[in-house]
């Protein structure tokens, strides 16, 4: 059988675009190598542009709906206000379970699934034909890959696939109550005797907490070792988990998953597309990924339903993504990434210092901090941040903020 289009992998990138597509009267396909209810290694935070998207899941898909998120470093602490009433409200998420109820409502739609179902092979030649292992075959006009940052399947459409960094993660079981007593929103750790290069964090559920730690670093190598270790000694941590249990899941309780490090100059070819990671659609500074999977699904429903599938013709995709996700966004999240990451570990500690310091004291600043963790294009942070250099010359000394700037 012959489909508009076949979407390679079901995460939120590949079965918002089929769900789209389908919507709009289009025949399509979607494949993943796993079941739709398998665990997802993820934080599951939400912002507010997410739901736009998508909607808002069902009580039974939200653990938390979050008002705010309380950031630490190593010498202080300060609550970012995402209220409601400014349109800042989040919710936290299982992956499973979010997955499952894109993938259900795609498939409401029409959609074909095919679960279980691993990718041998892709041929593009005037159509594209995907190969299961098994050797069934499909044909479509089109091809979404949908598949993530570190997929084999690059090598078929002739594009190298984006860098990636490791982080590490684990869901813990508590008591009742000592949710609410201990956490009750995230919380997030920028502490240079952590790491210098990203953070940890911990993010409510109903019964537990999903702990997880982002290094940007592409050596794996000792990564287990540091969240051990960081989990049992850090002053804070190791007594909020304490009294927690790991939960097993598939026999396992920690979980590697690689994030990708850089976006792709182009996210189209001769009858294909890359939505989501598979283009490196991630937000450098926070390791976030799902808002731009879903938007740049929208982004690419809305060019594939043209009907037109030449390189040339998709090309308005890529334009797209770049107008709409990187321009006046992760251009700007890369920036700040660079900005704020790598310095040895007391300078590190003194720039996120004194960045708390100026949300305390300053109300542009404050308004600047909460628009980090809420609805804004980075952009909209980065510009304003950079006008307040005097206030952080203050802070850090003028060779500090040349320091902090310039690289």
């Amino acid at each position: 059988m012959k489909y508009d289009t076949i979407v390679v992998g079901a995460g939120p990138a590949g079965s918002f675009t089929a769900l789209k597509l389908a919507e709009q009267g289009l025949n399509v396909l979607l494949i993943d190598k796993q079941s739709r209810d398998r665990y997802k290694p993820c934080g599951g935070g939400m912002c507010t542009r997410c739901l736009k998207l998508v909607g808002e899941p069902p009580d039974e898909v939200t653990e938390r709906k979050v008002t705010k998120e309380t950031l630490y470093t190593k010498n202080k602490s300060f609550s970012v206000s995402c209220s409601e009433s400014i349109g800042k409200k989040g919710i936290v998420v299982y992956r499973n379970k979010f997955d499952s109820w894109l993938i259900d409502r795609a498939e409401a739609k029409g959609v074909e699934i095919l679960e279980k179902s691993k990718v041998d092979s892709i041929k593009i030649n005037g159509k594209v034909t995907v190969k299961l292992e098994g050797g069934k075959e499909f044909e479509s006009n089109l091809l979404v890959g949908a598949w993530g940052a570190s997929s084999y399947l690059h090598k078929f459409i002739n594009v190298a696939p984006p860098k990636y960094y490791t982080s590490i993660s684990q869901e813990l079981k508590l008591p009742p109550g000592l949710v609410e007593e201990r956490f009750n929103e995230p919380e997030i750790f920028w502490d240079g005797n952590i790491t210098t290069n990203g953070y940890f964090w911990i993010f409510p559920r109903k019964e537990g907490v999903n702990i997880g730690y982002m290094e940007q670093t592409t050596k794996a190598k000792g990564i287990k070792e540091k969240f051990i270790k960081i989990i049992q000694n850090h002053p804070i941590i190791s007594q909020k988990l304490k009294g927690s249990e790991e939960m097993k899941i598939n026999g396992r309780s920690l979980f590697g998953h690689r994030i990708a490090e850089n976006y792709l100059d182009r996210f189209h070819g001769d009858h294909f597309v890359l939505v989501g990671e598979a283009g490196g659609l991630i937000n450098s500074l926070t390791g976030e990924g799902i808002y731009y999977a879903l938007k740049s699904a929208e982004l690419a429903a809305s060019i594939i339903s043209e009907g037109e599938y030449s390189e040339k013709s998709l090309g308005r995709y890529t334009e797209l993504c770049y107008s709409e996700l990187i321009d006046n966004d992760l251009k700007y999240s890369a920036k700040m990434a660079k900005m704020m990451f790598g310095h040895k570990p007391q300078f590190h500690d003194r720039i996120m210092d004194a960045m708390l310091e100026l949300t305390e004291e300053n109300g542009e600043i404050k308004k600047i901090m909460e628009s980090m963790f809420s609805s804004v294009e980075y952009g909209q942070i980065y510009n304003p941040l950079m006008s307040k250099k005097g206030l952080l010359i203050r802070k850090l000394g003028l060779l500090g903020v040349m320091k902090m700037i310039s690289r």
